[in-house]
């Protein structure tokens, strides 16, 4: 706990950061003293054949303390935390009246489109890394495959970077 007490510390002087990392700090504790307990709960209800409920739990939880994270003070947060869903019952009218939901949510098809075949990308690769081994495939590959890969790899990253002018997160740290 003291240890993510301190990373929090470590990302700024805020209570907000304070606050994430004891979060997460807790999520750990809480994590470990519920082992063994979570684990015959799991065997009982066959949970332990679904570990995606478990990364769900953890993407969940992981997202919560972002809101800590990114509010400019703990007040912001808590109203986030507290309003989160508000917009829903909003957005399901939408759909269920074949409203375009792109303005609501900030994006247009293309965004959408985008979006979601590099989540899924990313996740086939993700699938495939877990049975076989990509890097030993990829080099053994010739030259002109693995140079135009590369290449693509470059393309992509100017077409579809963004090169706004941002302040990066730890500048004031």
């Amino acid at each position: 706990f003291l240890v993510f007490l301190v990373s929090g510390l470590w990302h700024g002087a805020n209570w907000t950061f304070v606050t994430w990392g004891a979060l997460h700090g807790f999520y750990l504790v809480f994590a470990l003293m519920t082992k063994g307990f979570r684990e015959k709960f799991n065997k009982i209800f066959y949970l332990d054949k679904f570990p995606i409920l478990s990364v769900l739990t953890t993407f969940a939880l992981v997202s919560f303390a972002w809101i800590f994270f990114r509010a400019n003070d703990v007040q912001s947060a808590f109203y986030i935390a507290k309003n989160i869903f508000t917009g829903i019952p909003d957005l399901i009218y939408k759909l269920q009246n074949h409203q375009s939901v792109y303005k609501y949510i900030g994006m247009n098809t293309n965004e959408i489109i985008l979006s979601i075949g590099l989540i899924l990308f990313l996740e086939t690769v993700h699938h495939i890394q877990t049975k076989i081994n990509i890097s030993e495939i990829f080099v053994r590959k010739p030259v002109y495959f693995r140079w135009a890969v590369y290449y693509s790899l470059i393309l992509a990253i100017l077409f579809l970077g963004v090169y706004e002018n941002r302040q990066f997160i730890y500048f004031q740290f």
